[in-house]
């Protein structure tokens, strides 16, 4: 509705976020690479 009106590509008031613009802080990065050493601990026991 709103988007063909303003010319947009897409919603961006959508609640699902495409991974391309996700802001990788430090604090993120920090939380995911600690789950993937828990994920490769786990393999290994």
């Amino acid at each position: 509705m709103f988007t063909a009106f303003y010319g947009m590509n897409f919603n961006p008031f959508s609640k699902e976020i495409d991974v391309k613009y996700q802001f990788k802080s430090n604090d993120f990065v920090q939380s995911t690479s600690r789950l993937e050493y828990l994920k490769q601990a786990k393999d290994r026991v």
